[in-house]
């Protein structure tokens, strides 16, 4: 960034070029770490401190959380164990441990908010009479079906009658089953999302009808359980966690370290010192903060503690709210807001860019007009490059197989929808490349025929229900021999290239590893076949180990 702003200094002859050097130029907690050293006194830091990355920040986290959990899976705390089953209910929650693990790492990122959380008053045992009740009354009617064996609509609901008998047997065992119950709850609603309706009568003076609606009211009555003893989990589970924090901030303490988070922290302590907040702000005179939306409370704290509004010093703001939506690093639209509203109220002067020739005219209409009702407020794009003709500018493409059988009916399916997206996504760059004769925009404004270059295919996510979304496009991208470089998946080591270069490097490594040897000389860098490969085995081995470096004939 400073190599750009000298660049563009001298490209205009400015003076400011000389005293660039003078400048600050990097991040926001750079920034922090800078103001950190130069007054560590007075924001209580070690002298010494040193910055740690996201990844060695994450590892303390990880040593610390591990060692609090064991301690605490040894006392069999029961908001532990409460959360545990619920979380191992969760289909979408393949390691239990470690989303509790991350809800610690998620308070030590908001740990600037340390008051306990409101935990409102929720009586558990009479909750759960009430919720038994209405499945009792269920039970009830769906006992009178004069064909149970028979009736769909019967079998469906055989998980709520094996759930309500397991509660009886641990009533009458004097097992206390309220850690269990809610995960069970959850489980039930799961089991019974398909019940098939059926047909015909049902039972004496019992119709189908009313066995659904009396399902319905059990189901309203479970999920107002299932919130309301969420809610009053969180908040026990907030207190519980709580000591994970502490915990890792006195392990940062020990090594002498600072998180991105503990720079912010204690630089807002540090401007809390009058003499040390006059100081910065005579030495920092005008301030110039860019992609402002994605700043968050504390930083704006730091920004306005610096500013004065005094004809010497200037505070240069630039933002998009549109882009605050994403939440980075806390992030927050009405943050944004609230410091611009501040800002007018000291005569602050606000500039609206709306002109933008990155898209096109069509592109920007297409925004505007998706997204001018749902923001407030919205600033327009305009001045947009005119569209190329006789193409179009945006295109909804649809999966040609959106299906799945669900019984006697066809539904849209998510599962369904993945399944057929990368050959679908696949087949239209092919096409884009090769068929459509469609142009793009390259830097000098010319129209050049669009090449795989010109494409990228963005993804929401990579991995969906722990399967890596990416591995299927680029085997649909290779199958039509369209060159593709993937950038940031999470299944690096499940490619195909990236295991037969471990296995060629085992093979290396360990040559007496016999099946990366075969699997080596079988895979794509070698292409024997396996009919060569156990000629040559029979032939030349001799019940020996097949060993790279083994003794040949000469023939």
């Amino acid at each position: 960034m400073k190599l750009r702003l000298r660049s563009e200094l001298e490209d205009r002859r400015l003076p400011q070029a000389q005293q660039l050097e003078q400048a600050f130029v990097g991040t926001i907690h750079s920034f922090c770490a800078q103001m950190l050293r130069q007054r560590p006194v007075e924001a209580c830091v070690d002298p010494m401190f040193s910055e740690l990355s996201q990844l060695e920040a994450s590892g303390i986290f990880a040593r610390t959380f591990a060692r609090w959990f064991e301690q605490e899976l040894g006392a069999a705390n029961p908001v532990l164990e409460r959360a545990l089953g619920r979380l191992g209910s969760d289909d979408d929650c393949k390691d239990p441990a470690g989303a509790l693990r991350l809800a610690a790492w998620s308070l030590t990122e908001w740990r600037d908010f340390d008051a306990p959380w409101r935990r409102d008053p929720f009586d558990f045992e009479n909750e759960l009479d009430a919720v038994l009740d209405d499945i009792d009354a269920f039970l009830d009617l769906r006992s009178r079906c004069t064909r149970p064996q028979a009736d769909a609509l019967f079998q469906s609901y055989q998980p709520v009658q094996d759930f309500r008998e397991r509660l009886k047997q641990a009533a009458q065992l004097r097992v206390n089953v309220a850690e269990q119950v809610e995960s069970d709850l959850i489980r039930l609603l799961r089991d019974v999302r398909w019940a098939k309706p059926g047909g015909g009568p049902f039972g004496q003076g019992v119709t189908r009808e009313q066995v659904i609606a009396s399902w319905q009211r059990a189901e309203l009555s479970i999920n107002s359980f299932i919130e309301r003893s969420g809610a009053d989990l969180a908040a026990q589970l907030r207190d519980t966690l709580w000591p994970v924090v502490e915990h890792y901030a006195e392990a940062k303490r020990r090594e002498g370290v600072l998180d991105f988070h503990d720079l912010l922290l204690s630089s807002v302590n540090l401007l809390e010192n009058e003499a040390a907040r006059e100081y910065f702000q005579r030495r920092y005179r005008h301030v110039f903060v860019d992609e402002f939306q994605d700043t968050d409370p504390l930083q704006a704290r730091i920004l306005l503690k610096l500013a004065r509004f005094e004809p010497d010093h200037t505070l240069f703001l630039v933002g998009d709210p549109k882009q605050s939506i994403y939440r980075f690093r806390r992030a927050d639209l009405e943050m944004f807001q609230s410091v611009c509203s501040r800002l007018r109220e000291h005569g602050v002067d606000e500039q609206k860019l709306g002109k933008s020739h990155r898209s096109t005219q069509t592109i920007q209409g297409f925004v505007n007009a998706a997204f001018e009702n749902r923001m407030q407020p919205y600033l327009p794009l305009t001045d947009g490059r005119p569209p190329i003709p006789n193409q179009p500018a945006v295109i909804a493409l649809p999966m040609p197989t959106p299906y799945s059988d669900r019984g006697s009916e066809l539904r849209y399916t998510k599962k369904s929808i993945l399944q057929c997206g990368p050959s679908t996504v696949a087949a239209f760059v092919d096409w884009l490349v090769h068929k459509s004769g469609w142009r793009v925009s390259v830097k000098n404004g010319d129209l050049v025929p669009v090449r795989p270059e010109h494409i990228c295919i963005l993804f929401r996510r990579f991995t969906n229900f722990g399967v890596d979304l990416t591995s299927d496009y680029v085997r649909s991208l290779e199958v039509r021999g369209l060159p593709h470089v993937l950038v940031g998946s999470k299944s690096f080591h499940g490619r195909e290239e990236i295991g037969v270069l471990r296995a060629a490097l085992r093979a290396i490594e360990w040559p007496e590893d016999e099946l990366s040897v075969f699997a080596t000389l079988r895979g794509p860098l070698f292409a024997i076949s396996d009919a060569v490969l156990l000629r040559f085995r029979n032939v030349h081995c001799k019940g020996r180990r097949m060993h790279p470096f083994m003794q040949l004939p000469p023939e």
